[in-house]
């Protein structure tokens, strides 16, 4: 078997060691983070395979490309401006890169955070979008992150609106939970609980084996029409999710505070996701399911 110690993922820029799971390209046979093949989705040099490129692994041992983390002690490459293994800023000329009016480490307040990000190759840090700096941006958004920074560039840059967000789609109300959006999190929350209850008639009728020619009747009508105007909203929210997303992120670092405060801290403090408050609101919406079926039905 193939050992790839010590090799670097064309990614990250990280090397790799025993206990890293690594993706080989079938066609050129660069090998990759399994993270960072899927997060890439395709191999890194995915361009060169039409002219015949072969992965020799060369460069990869060339101990002057190399760099160890200051934070962490692990090696990575000159290049790499933030540890693939600490996450922690390490600057472009591997030592921390300093403030020209502060003197201090532009990412200092990330190098503590209980989470782990860094920001892909193809993404310069310090590369502002819309007035935001990348690093800000990921650590805002954390989960899933390359894929919407690079949904917020494309739609600022092309103009459009539309996309698709298929979890935006499938469950709305646990989505914008998850993404911190309580607004429109509770609109999709109570929907579906509308929904439930008024579905219940119909839902009983099934499991009792009525004729479908009951169930098409005029009493049932109103379970239909809702029907359709949920699967109408979660269209549009599947369509929309990631504009609606994009302005939440970017209101969060532009809107007007009473305090002055860096956007490192808004990134901490406002951004990331929360997956303790969907769970609540799935158990919240079946306890009232429980409780308002047999009072709306005088069960």
């Amino acid at each position: 078997m193939v050992s790839y110690i010590n090799e670097i993922c064309p990614v990250c820029l990280a090397k790799f060691f025993e206990e890293d799971e690594v993706v080989v390209c079938p066609i050129c046979g660069t090998p990759h983070h399994r993270d960072c093949y899927n997060m890439v989705g395709n191999c890194a040099n995915n361009e060169s395979h039409d002219k015949g490129f072969e992965w020799k692994g060369d460069t990869a041992k060339n101990s002057k490309n190399e760099f160890i983390c200051p934070h962490c002690n692990k090696t990575i490459a000159k290049n790499c401006i933030f540890c693939p293994s600490c996450s922690a800023y390490i600057g472009e000329t591997g030592a921390d890169k300093k403030s020209e009016k502060t003197g201090q480490n532009q990412n200092e307040d990330y190098n503590s955070l209980p989470f782990s990000f860094f920001v892909p190759s193809e993404i310069n840090p310090d590369e502002m979008i819309d007035g935001i700096a990348a690093r800000d941006l990921f650590v805002f958004v954390r989960a899933n992150s390359f894929r919407y920074i690079s949904k917020f560039k494309d739609m600022l840059s092309t103009g459009k609106k539309t996309g698709w967000n298929f979890a935006a789609f499938l469950m709305p109300e646990i989505w914008f939970f998850f993404r911190k959006n309580y607004f429109l999190g509770i609109f999709n929350a109570l929907l579906t609980l509308l929904w439930l209850v008024l579905s219940y008639p119909f839902v009983n009728a099934f499991e009792k084996g009525i004729s479908p020619e009951i169930m098409l009747s005029s009493d049932y009508m109103v379970v239909y029409i809702l029907s359709f105007v949920m699967l109408g909203i979660r269209i549009t929210f599947g369509l929309y999710g990631d504009y609606i997303y994009k302005n939440q992120v970017f209101e969060a670092f532009k809107k007007p505070r009473k305090q002055s405060i860096t956007p490192s801290e808004i990134a901490i403090n406002e951004g990331g996701t929360s997956f303790l408050i969907p769970v609540i609101v799935l158990f919240c919406v079946n306890f009232l399911y429980q409780i308002l079926v047999p009072i709306v039905f005088n069960l």
